[in-house]
């Protein structure tokens, strides 16, 4: 009900109880008037501060909103520079992983081709005594 049609229904009972010339109802009339407009100024400032409560927490919920999202933003940067700094990491351990194997691989090589050398230049040498006791 709004304030105007209570307003007019009090004054349409006020109306009815003076125009019957009872005085004694004429006190508890007005007295009634004045509870239903603190009532309704009541209702009304009842009804403002819900509706600023509701502003506020639309405004908190906006202010929360933008908190969350730039720290799930720094979150997710922190996340990413950590993922990227495991990644430079792995690639620099798989690349002395992969150095270390191709030594690993190379030193038998190395080794099998350092003694044939070794074999042949034994032998020329003998060759070569051989051949200079023989000539003389």
């Amino acid at each position: 009900m709004s304030n105007l049609t209570q307003k007019a229904d009090v004054l349409a009972e006020v109306a009815a109880i003076l125009s019957s010339n009872d005085e004694a109802a004429v006190v508890p009339t007005l007295v009634e008037l004045g509870v239903r407009r603190a009532v309704a100024g009541l209702t009304e400032d009842q009804q403002a501060r819900k509706d600023e409560l509701r502003a506020f927490a639309n405004d908190m919920r906006t202010e929360m909103v933008k908190v969350l999202e730039a720290e799930s933003t720094a979150i997710a940067r922190k996340i990413r520079e950590g993922i990227q700094m495991d990644l430079d990491k792995a690639g620099a351990s798989a690349a002395t992983l992969v150095s270390n194997v191709n030594l690993a691989h190379s030193r038998p090589a190395r080794v099998r081709w350092v003694v044939i050398g070794m074999l042949i230049a034994g032998i020329l040498v003998a060759g070569g005594i051989a051949i200079g006791k023989y000539l003389r």
